[in-house]
């Protein structure tokens, strides 16, 4: 891939966060944490400690290293070879078959109290449509290249994601001075996990995905200005931004709910409809409800892009056929994104198979979670290549070669708990669910690894 063109170069610091802050911050994942009580805190804390601080630096490092177009691809190529990379830029495309619907089921769920009709939330066929409909209309519009992605991104964002968790606070704030008191104690006591910690290792993975993805803006890197500089800023920035979002949304809708109500809601928009109806805003609900929309809208329109430029762009040779790499004015993979909107309507549909929507977007989500993490465990065997290799490389993490060494082992434990982590069965589903469930969560990540690397080899023993 060559460098683009100094004109192309379209994204300065403020950008690099704005864009890396809204596509990752996910306020879907605080009733999550909120759910379990304070001590979610805690694996706040120790996701941000053991996983999303210490890949953060890495990937800043990186970043300043290799400042190419494909971001995470470009740097397993450096560390590991192209066979590693396209494996890891394969996984990467292919999990998002399962991100786009969930992170559209809740979408649809949203739209649904939006239009002042909540029952159709849970309601399969409605959701269906409203997911494929909306990805449809995102990949056409997408077609329009990064500027198009840039715009919706940031403006969404601010609209989407920015003024609901400042509300969030904001009526965190307000109920403390209204109640003179936290409807859930929060206390040194309570910080730490109860009995029942074994039931909560599926949702600190999650709380970890949820911190996952700081790589997508460098995948296009070579569209960054100056990004030797502003993209390791950027990146810190963003993450030190996110994980006081979580945190302190946590702790404000613990404030006003206690855990145990919170749990009996049904997603997002109905903690956000218990809150409002405890300090009697319940017009306060649909408007989130309108606002929370855009939020999903702005990181899907750099979700859809990322993956499909670092797969069908990035890729070296002949191994990918020359019609999947076609790109149009505005440099954007044209056949592979229709490609990708044919696939990802075909797993919206069979994933309509589970008996309800809220078994159907944890399946999705803890499935994603098992696949999306190995990319990252490449990543950080090809980081320990680099740092190996690179010996007279100005080290970017404070305390030298053998801190980064260190962080680079403490994000490889992390992730590999992670993994293992989504494979613990929650609790609640029908026997049905259950095994469609831990099908689909083992066979499914295994059957396209190998997948992957049978098309690989294949394709290079053809060519």
């Amino acid at each position: 891939m060559q460098p683009q063109p100094a004109q192309d170069k379209i994204l300065g610091l403020k950008d690099v966060v704005l864009m890396s802050f809204f596509a990752n911050l996910g306020i879907r994942w605080i009733p999550v944490a909120a759910g379990i009580g304070p001590s979610s805190l805690l694996f706040w804390l120790i996701g941000a400690l053991c996983f999303f601080l210490p890949f953060a630096l890495i990937i800043s490092e990186l970043s300043n290293l290799y400042p190419e177009m494909g971001g995470m691809y470009a740097w397993i190529k450096h560390g590991l070879g192209k066979e590693a990379a396209f494996i890891s830029a394969w996984c990467y495309w292919v999990v998002n078959f399962f991100y786009y619907p969930a992170i559209l089921t809740f979408f649809a769920s949203n739209f649904a109290y939006a239009l002042l009709r909540p029952q159709l939330a849970n309601n399969e066929l409605f959701v269906t449509l409203v997911v494929i409909i909306t990805f449809w209309i995102l990949t056409i519009a997408l077609l329009g290249g990064l500027k198009v992605s840039k715009w919706m991104t940031e403006t969404g964002g601010i609209i989407g994601s920015l003024i609901p968790i400042l509300l969030l606070m904001g009526l965190g704030g307000f109920a403390l001075f209204y109640f003179h008191h936290s409807m859930t104690p929060i206390s040194l006591q309570s910080l730490l996990p109860n009995q029942n910690i074994m039931g909560n290792l599926s949702t600190l993975s999650i709380l970890m995905f949820a911190m996952a993805g700081l790589e997508v803006v460098p995948t296009f890197a070579s569209s960054v200005h100056n990004p030797h500089r502003n993209l390791p800023r950027g990146l810190i920035i963003s993450a030190i931004l996110i994980f006081a979002c979580y945190t302190l949304g946590t702790v404000a809708m613990n404030i006003i709910a206690t855990p145990a109500e919170i749990q009996k809601t049904t997603g997002l928009i109905s903690t956000f409809a218990l809150i409002n109806g405890r300090l009697h805003m319940t017009w306060l609900t649909e408007i989130l409800a309108c606002l929370l929309s855009f939020a999903e809208l702005a990181a899907l329109s750099l979700w859809i892009i990322a993956p499909a430029v670092m797969f069908f762009q990035c890729t070296e040779g002949k191994v990918l056929p020359p019609w999947l790499k076609k790109t149009n004015r505005h440099n954007m993979p044209v056949n592979a994104f229709i490609l990708q909107a044919i696939l990802v309507s075909v797993v919206i549909l069979l994933t309509t198979l589970l008996p309800s929507v809220a078994d159907m977007y944890q399946v999705l989500v803890l499935m994603t979670t098992a696949l999306y993490f190995l990319p990252y465990v490449l990543l950080i065997f090809a980081y320990f290549r680099i740092k190996n290799r690179n010996l007279s490389t100005p080290d970017l993490i404070p305390g030298g070669r053998a801190s980064a060494y260190g962080l680079g082992i403490l994000t490889l434990i992390s992730l590999l708990f992670g993994i293992g982590f989504c494979f613990v069965p929650t609790a609640g589903m029908s026997p049905h669910a259950l095994f469609v469930y831990e099908a689909e969560l083992i066979g499914g990540p295994v059957i396209l690894v190998v997948a992957g690397m049978l098309f690989y080899t294949a394709r290079r023993h053809h060519h």
